[in-house]
C-alpha cells in the first residue's frame, strides 16, 4: 500500500502545483491591474472586484478538487489492490491444485 499512497500523494501534489502555478500567475496579473485600477472608472473597478471574488473561489475549489482527487484515487487504489490480491490468491490456489494433480500421476 505504500506505493499507492505515494502515487496518490504525488498526484495530489501535482494537481495542487498546477493550480498553485495558475493562482500565482493570476496574482501577478492582478498586481499589474491593481497598480492601474485606481485610475480606472467605476465600471472597471466593479469588474475588478468581481474578478477578485472569482479568484478566491478558484483557489478554494482548487484545494477542494485536490482533496477529492486524493480521496477518489485512494478508493480506486484500494479497490485495485483488493482485486489484484484476489487474482493472485486465485492463481496461487490454482497452481497448488495443478501441483497436486501432477504429483499424483
Amino acid at each position: 500500500m505504500p506505493q499507492q499512497s505515494t502515487h496518490s500523494s504525488t498526484t495530489t501534489d501535482n494537481v495542487r502545483q498546477e493550480f498553485k502555478a495558475l493562482g500565482e500567475e493570476l496574482k501577478g496579473i492582478g498586481k499589474d491591474i491593481q497598480a492601474k485600477i485606481n485610475q480606472a472608472g467605476d465600471e472597471t473597478k466593479e469588474t475588478w472586484k468581481k474578478l477578485k471574488a472569482e479568484q478566491e473561489r478558484f483557489g478554494e475549489k482548487a484545494d477542494q478538487a485536490a482533496e477529492e482527487t486524493r480521496a477518489d484515487l485512494r478508493q480506486m487504489g484500494s479497490d485495485l489492490k483488493r482485486r489484484f490480491q484476489s487474482l493472485r490468491d486465485e492463481l496461487a490456489s490454482s497452481s497448488k491444485d495443478e501441483e497436486k494433480k501432477g504429483s499424483k500421476t
